[in-house]
């Protein structure tokens, strides 16, 4: 129940957690129609994929180390390509440099977190 945050101190830049008074749940609607994600990046996988959708996270595995941005772009790329959008629909907000992240996911179509949420999971086998 945390976003995270940065802060500067001696030079070193780190990232810290903050409670959140935004909503906790792993996918949430937003009173402008948009999408918001709260993500749990695992940066460095052989494949990019989404793990478990659970109440307050999704688990994302990224194929992209977690330098220079790479990570991020991969998530966003992702993401775009799953839900079938262009990738400048979605954006990180928070948690540039940390492992939980917030994305916000403008479809530019009515998407329901439900129906988010069955995009997003890997198909049945």
């Amino acid at each position: 129940k945390r976003i995270c945050f940065f802060a500067i101190l001696s030079r070193f830049l780190y990232c810290t957690t903050i409670p959140s008074r935004i909503s906790q749940s792993a996918i949430a609607e937003l009173s402008n129609g948009s999408l918001k994600i709260r993500l749990l990046a695992k940066p460095g996988a052989k494949q990019s994929e989404i793990t478990e959708i659970s109440e307050t996270f999704v688990s994302m595995r990224v194929s992209a180390p977690p330098r220079e941005g790479e990570a991020n772009s991969e998530i966003t790329k992702w993401i775009s390509n799953r839900i079938g959008i262009p990738k400048k629909s979605v954006s990180i907000i928070s948690g540039f440099k940390c492992r939980e992240k917030v994305i916000l996911v403008v479809p530019g179509r009515k998407l329901s977190p439900t129906d988010l949420k069955l995009l997003l999971l890997p198909p049945e086998k």
